[in-house]
């Protein structure tokens, strides 16, 4: 009995189960994936089309997040700040309050990867030590100054309009304190949570102000907290 030619391929395919009867071209992963699905290659199927059809659905959904990425790296960009900031330090030694109001400088070093979130680093050093008011009198002989901080931040962001920039900040910041009575001198270093609510007033593309007010320390009965007056620049 002669066999048709389209029963030898039917034969051919069954005596080689796991192969799909397919040459070698540029279309070849879509038709080792169609045949293997439906085991057979009818007549008059185009593959090319299909295939084409599946390549360009591929490369829209790639361009797309390429382009989605390459806006995303473009918007993301460093940034820096300087500015002084006023502080009130306060503690509660039994039933005595003890208050100071040093001054501190600092620098704020920022990256954002995204329009609305950004990570900071924060450092500062004191410019201007305070006397010590002891139940609310100044303590001739006196002082009190923020030697050194330092910490790390998370800055959430909105626009308001084209100028106005709503921000917070949640992160962590290290201290060293230093009080002065009379000869005898006393230092301390410790951190906690930092956070603090701002806004940023924009005076170009690359130029802004911001105001700030922060909560530094929260431990123990003393508080550090103080408002944030700082001129930034993008890069």
């Amino acid at each position: 009995m002669v066999m048709t030619r389209e029963k030898l391929d039917i034969q051919r395919q069954a005596n080689h189960k796991y192969q799909c009867p397919v040459r070698q071209r540029t279309d070849l992963a879509c038709k080792l994936s169609y045949l293997c699905t439906t085991g057979r290659l009818n007549r008059g199927t185009s593959l090319r089309c299909f295939n084409k059809k599946g390549i360009r659905m591929k490369i829209k959904q790639t361009c797309l997040a390429v382009l989605v990425l390459s806006a995303t790296v473009a918007q993301a960009q460093w940034y820096g700040e300087i500015g002084a900031t006023p502080l009130s330090v306060k503690a509660n030694v039994d039933g005595n309050t003890i208050k100071a109001n040093p001054t501190m400088l600092g620098l704020v070093i920022g990256y954002e990867f995204h329009p609305n979130l950004a990570l900071e680093g924060m450092a500062a050093t004191n410019v201007d030590s305070d006397v010590i008011r002891f139940n609310g009198t100044d303590v001739p002989g006196t002082s009190l100054k923020v030697n050194r901080a330092y910490g790390v931040f998370i800055k959430p962001k909105i626009m308001l309009t084209p100028e106005w920039e709503l921000f917070g900040r949640v992160g962590w910041v290290e201290n060293k304190t230093t009080g002065q009575v009379g000869s005898y001198s006393i230092t301390d270093k410790d951190h906690d949570v930092a956070y603090g609510l701002g806004l940023n007033y924009h005076f170009s593309k690359t130029s802004y102000g911001a105001l700030s007010y922060n909560n530094f320390y929260d431990k123990d009965g003393v508080k550090t907290r103080g408002a944030m007056l700082s001129v930034g620049m993008k890069f």
